[in-house]
């Protein structure tokens, strides 16, 4: 944690660093060990993002906002399947399945974003496949630049761009069916 608290300039930024790891420490860990079902791999995972939100704490104005849990979300899902990528590399005899998420109806994003008034962007989004909710929710509620975005994701510019294209493509399409 000291290493953490080190790379941050401010006694305020270090604050809130140390409050929002308190909070969300444990969802982080069980995002990231949902993904990799493996303890020292899930808390390599969290070590890693929380590398990636130093970046972003000062931009975080409430720790406890649907906004930090969804970046954050993102964030951790996106370091445990890299993790899990290298290391299915690593493996190349054994090739196990990326596990799946249990179906219980409700997307992550319905406990991430709980306000009235993202109810009806919540509907549009959650016709998107996952990916495509990620990208836009990163482009547009949290303004990253598509280099911020390919960080964060650990993709290439070029592919947050096409990724950005479709995205947009499905919305339109959710959009014109709704309108018919």
């Amino acid at each position: 944690m000291e290493f953490f608290l080190s790379v941050l300039e401010t006694e305020e930024d270090r604050g809130k660093f140390t409050n929002l790891y308190t909070y969300y420490e444990s969802a982080m860990y069980n995002v990231a060990f949902s993904i990799l079902r493996d303890r020292y791999l899930a808390e390599d995972a969290v070590h890693e993002a929380l590398l990636k939100i130093i970046n972003y704490i000062p931009d975080i104005s409430d720790i406890q906002c649907h906004k930090t849990r969804a970046l954050i979300v993102i964030i951790i899902k996106s370091a445990a399947i890299d993790i899990y990528r290298k290391r299915d590399k690593q493996y190349t005899n054994e090739k196990p399945e990326l596990p799946v998420e249990a179906d219980t109806g409700k997307l992550p994003l319905d406990h991430i974003i709980d306000d009235e008034s993202f109810n009806e962007l919540k509907m549009k989004l959650c016709k998107l496949n996952k990916e495509y909710m990620e990208i836009i929710m990163l482009k547009h509620l949290y303004d990253l630049s598509n280099n911020e975005i390919a960080d964060v994701l650990c993709i290439s510019c070029d592919a947050v761009r096409q990724r950005l294209s479709r995205a947009k493509k499905a919305i339109k399409k959710v959009i014109e069916e709704e309108n018919k």
